[in-house]
C-alpha cells in the first residue's frame, strides 16, 4: 500500500460513520505496521477503539507484527477469547514463541473458557521451541477440559510429541480412542518414527493404516519410501512404485523424487532413469536430484549429458544443480569435466554464491589449480566458513597454507570469519 493511498484511506475514514463496515476490508489490505497504524489512529479518533468487534479485527490484521499486536492487546480492558487466541497465534508464529505460554496462562487465570484453537496454537509454539514440560502440562489441561476429543487438538499433540522425540508418548496418545484417528494422525505418527529413525515401524504402520480402510496420501507414501530407503529394500521400492502408479501418485514430483532416491540407494539407477524420463514436466529440483545421483554413482559423463539435456529442455539451473557433480570431479580429478562446468556456469550466467563458488574452489584446488581457485574465491559475492575452509585446505594439501593466508590478508581479501 503506497503512502498516497494511506493518506486517501485516512481522509475517507475521517468522513465515514462508525458503523461503516468497509473498515474491515481496509484492514485486510494492510501488510505493514505503518499501514495498520494509520487505520488504528482513525479507529481511536472515531471512538471505535472501545468496540470489541473492531478491536478484534484490528488485532487480527496485526498477527504478523506481534509487538504491535501485543501493544493493542495491552490497552483492551476486557479481552475476549477471540482476542486472546489472536495474540496466541501472533506469538506462536513469531520469533518469540516462548511468550505464547505466558498469554495462555493469563487466559486461564481470567477464567475464560478455552476452545480448541487456544490449545492448538499454544501446542504449536511448544513444538517450535521444544518446550517439553510446558507441552506436557498443556496436555493435562486438554484432558481435564475434555478437548482431547477434538481430532485437531489430538493431532497437534501428536505433532508436539513427535518433534520433541517423545515417540512412545506419541504412540500411546495415538492408541487412545483409535477410531478417532484420521489420515493426518497416521501421517504425523509415521513422520515421528522417521524422525527417530525407526523405519520398520513406519512400514508396519502403513500396513495397519491400509487394513483400517484408509486411502494413503502422497505424504504417507513419502514417509514409506524414506523408510524403505533406510532399510535398503529394493523389492519394497518396486512394490511402492507399483502402488504409486495405481494411485496416480507418479504425477507428484515429490513422490517421483523419493522413488528415484530409493532406486539409486539400492543400485537401481537404470530403473530410476526410466522413472525420470517418464515425467513429462520436470522442475529444477528433479533435474538436480538426478544429476546428483549420477555424480554420487561416479557416472560423471552421464551427469554431464543430463546437463546438456536440461539446457535443451530450457530448464534454468541453479547453484545446487552443479555442486554434487563438482564434488565428484574433485574426488576423481576430472578437470576436463570441471572446465566444462565452469563454461556452463558462465553461459547460464549463474551467480557464484557461497554454495556454487565453494564447490568450484574445492574442485580446482584439489586438482592443483590454486590460482584458478583463488580467482573464483575472489569473485564470489558471499563467502562463508566453508568457502574459506575449501580455499585454505586446497593450499594446505599442496603445502602452501601459510602463503595462502598471507596473500589473502596482504591483498585486502579480508572478511575471514573468526
Amino acid at each position: 500500500m503506497t503512502r498516497p493511498l494511506i493518506i486517501s484511506l485516512r481522509q475517507r475514514l475521517d468522513l465515514w460513520p462508525p458503523e461503516n463496515t468497509n473498515l474491515i476490508s481496509l484492514l485486510q489490505c494492510c501488510k505493514q505496521v505503518s499501514e495498520i497504524s494509520q487505520i488504528h489512529g482513525s479507529i481511536v479518533k472515531t471512538g471505535l477503539d472501545h468496540n470489541p468487534f473492531f478491536l478484534s479485527k484490528l488485532l487480527a490484521s496485526s498477527i504478523h507484527h506481534n509487538q504491535y499486536a501485543a501493544s493493542i492487546f495491552s490497552h483492551v480492558r476486557n479481552p475476549n477469547l477471540f482476542m486472546f487466541n489472536t495474540l496466541l497465534r501472533a506469538y506462536s508464529i513469531s520469533d518469540e514463541p516462548n511468550k505464547t505460554s505466558l498469554v495462555f496462562n493469563d487466559l486461564r487465570a481470567r477464567g475464560i473458557v478455552l476452545d480448541q484453537f487456544s490449545f492448538i496454537t499454544t501446542l504449536k509454539a511448544c513444538a517450535r521451541e521444544l518446550a517439553i514440560e510446558t507441552g506436557q502440562g498443556i496436555h493435562g489441561v486438554v484432558v481435564r477440559s475434555g478437548h482431547g476429543g477434538f481430532i485437531c487438538v489430538k493431532n497437534t499433540l501428536l505433532h508436539f510429541y513427535c518433534v520433541s522425540g517423545k515417540i512412545e508418548d506419541a504412540h500411546q496418545l495415538f492408541d487412545e480412542f483409535p477410531h478417532r484417528n484420521d489420515l493426518v494422525s497416521w501421517n504425523t505418527l509415521m513422520g515421528g518414527y522417521l524422525h527417530v529413525s525407526q523405519p520398520r515401524v513406519i512400514v508396519d504402520l502403513f500396513r495397519q493404516m491400509c487394513k483400517g480402510g484408509f486411502e494413503a496420501s502422497v505424504t504417507n507414501v513419502l514417509h514409506l519410501l524414506s523408510a524403505i530407503g533406510e532399510l535398503g529394500s529394493y523389492l519394497g521400492g518396486e512394490s511402492v512404485h507399483g502402488y504409486c502408479i495405481k494411485m496416480g501418485f507418479c504425477d507428484s514430483l515429490h513422490a517421483v523424487t523419493a522413488l528415484i532416491d530409493v532406486y539409486e540407494k539400492n543400485g537401481g539407477i537404470e530403473l530410476a532413469r526410466q522413472i525420470f524420463d517418464g515425467v513429462a514436466v520436470k522442475d529444477v529440483v528433479l533435474w538436480n536430484c538426478f544429476v546428483d545421483k549420477y555424480a554420487k554413482c561416479g557416472m560423471v559423463e552421464e551427469a554431464v549429458a543430463l546437463l546438456r539435456l536440461m539446457r535443451l529442455e530450457r530448464t534454468k539451473p541453479n547453484s545446487s544443480t552443479l555442486t554434487g557433480l563438482l564434488s565428484a570431479c574433485a574426488a576423481s580429478g576430472s578437470l576436463s569435466v570441471g572446465r566444462f562446468i565452469m563454461g556452463y556456469v558462465e553461459e547460464e550466467k549463474l551467480v557464484l554464491d557461497a554454495v556454487l563458488g565453494t564447490a568450484l574452489v574445492d574442485m580446482y584446488a584439489k586438482c592443483g589449480f590454486l590460482d584458478k581457485a583463488l580467482d573464483i574465491f575472489e569473485s564470489m559475492e558471499n563467502r562463508d566458513v566453508k568457502s574459506w575452509t575449501a580455499m585454505i585446505s586446497g593450499y594446505g594439501v599442496h603445502g602452501e597454507a601459510e602463503e595462502c593466508l598471507e596473500a589473502l590478508l596482504q591483498n585486502g581479501r579480508g572478511g575471514m570469519p573468526t
